[in-house]
């Protein structure tokens, strides 16, 4: 499959989720291309928002997920950012506040094996699946 080809289909186990806004570095207005290791955490992140997307029942709007070490430096990203090995998502969802998704969210975190950041007045959520699955309910929703 050509990288253009990857781009227009849909992440394996999420028919809502595209390469293409995996991908996306709109600073820079180009695609990134991922190592191997990368691909399968972007998989993996995607199955979790699928579980957010169908328990809100609503569509998500990705606003930056996979990010090159590079690129995240650049856009004054965490040194350490989960963003860097597609393990990380920021997004947003029509007609609901940031906040609003983090406090319906949150009793779920644990259920579906997601960290979040607690960024209140923030116009994003970030979820990450950098975490183990006995992680306490306090460790995975973080001040950044």
């Amino acid at each position: 499959m050509s990288f253009s080809d990857m781009l227009e289909s849909a992440i394996p186990g999420s028919r809502n989720f595209s390469w293409r806004e995996a991908l996306w570095l709109k600073k820079w207005h180009i695609y990134a291309i991922p190592p191997q290791a990368v691909e399968k955490n972007i998989i993996e992140t995607a199955m979790r928002l699928t579980l957010i997307r169908s328990f809100l029942a609503a569509p998500l709007t990705v606003t930056s997920w996979y990010r090159p070490p590079s690129y995240n430096e650049i856009i004054g990203g965490a040194p350490q950012s989960q963003h860097m090995l597609g393990k990380a998502c920021d997004f947003t969802v029509a007609g609901m506040s940031a906040d609003e998704v983090r406090e319906r969210l949150r009793p779920k975190l644990g259920e579906f094996n997601l960290r979040m950041e607690d960024l209140p007045q923030s116009s994003w959520v970030h979820i990450d699946t950098a975490c183990p699955a006995d992680l306490p309910l306090h460790k995975r929703f973080f001040k950044p």
